[in-house]
């Protein structure tokens, strides 16, 4: 589980084709069924591009940007966005098209793109602030097909249908123009 937690920090390919990924899930699967043990680094998978689909939800229909964000054991985690309001009722209505959304099975895709090329779409950085350091040439694109398209390093699951349902469990505001949501994956 090291590689999967430690790859951003060496910047390393995490897996060379949809074949090793496979038999990588197969392997985690098969040590998680013999030791009766969780797997947290395929949880983060999941929450990391529950997170990213959340975003793209958020930015598509509200316009918002990400302001920060977290993401905890057990399929939890929380994303602040630079909106003016929240409310458990636009929680409710954010989850529905989440899930929405996840339940298509829509596939995810790495593309690396040339560092000007990239700059040139501002929608790939969704951050307030560009996280992306001015040495990372090319810049790598995570796109969850027709819900999230972001400069991103972090591992991700193959498709949505992987994720399952995502509940939105609380709102806040946590200043002016910043509002947090939480998160909490269902299933395994």
């Amino acid at each position: 589980m090291y590689h999967v937690y430690n790859r951003g920090s060496r910047k390393g390919v995490l897996f060379g084709s949809y074949d090793d990924y496979d038999a990588f899930l197969a392997i985690l699967e098969e040590a998680r069924a013999r030791f009766a043990m969780r797997i947290p680094a395929y949880a983060l998978m999941r929450t990391h591009t529950a997170l990213h689909s959340l975003s793209g939800i958020i930015f598509a229909d509200y316009g918002a940007k990400v302001t920060g964000g977290n993401m905890e054991s057990g399929g939890t985690a929380r994303m602040d966005f630079e909106l003016e309001s929240m409310s458990a009722e636009l929680g409710r209505d954010v989850e529905a098209k989440l899930n929405a959304r996840l339940a298509e099975d829509r596939p995810v895709h790495v593309v690396l793109l040339p560092r000007a090329e990239a700059l040139r779409d501002p929608d790939l950085i969704r951050t307030k602030v560009n996280l992306v350091p001015p040495s990372i040439d090319p810049i790598r694109v995570i796109d969850i097909e027709g819900i999230d398209k972001q400069a991103d390093g972090g591992t991700h699951v193959r498709s949505t249908g992987e994720i399952g349902r995502v509940r939105v469990v609380k709102t806040e505001s946590k200043g002016k123009a910043n509002k947090r949501m939480r998160i909490q994956l269902e299933g395994p």
